[in-house]
């Protein structure tokens, strides 16, 4: 995997959490499920990167 694509893995994982973590704080619910599924989705393309090698 390259290093740019590693590196955008990541923030994606970051955003996530951060989103997932204010939605949980402010109680907005949209924002804590929108998290959840880019930290999600980040992982599942960090799985695929990972395999193609």
């Amino acid at each position: 995997m390259s290093i740019k694509k590693s590196l955008e893995i990541k923030k994606d994982k970051v955003e996530g959490a951060i989103k997932e973590k204010t939605g949980k704080m402010t109680g907005n619910k949209k924002m804590e499920l929108k998290g959840k599924a880019q930290g999600i989705a980040a992982s599942v393309k960090e799985k695929i990167n990972t395999n193609k090698k």
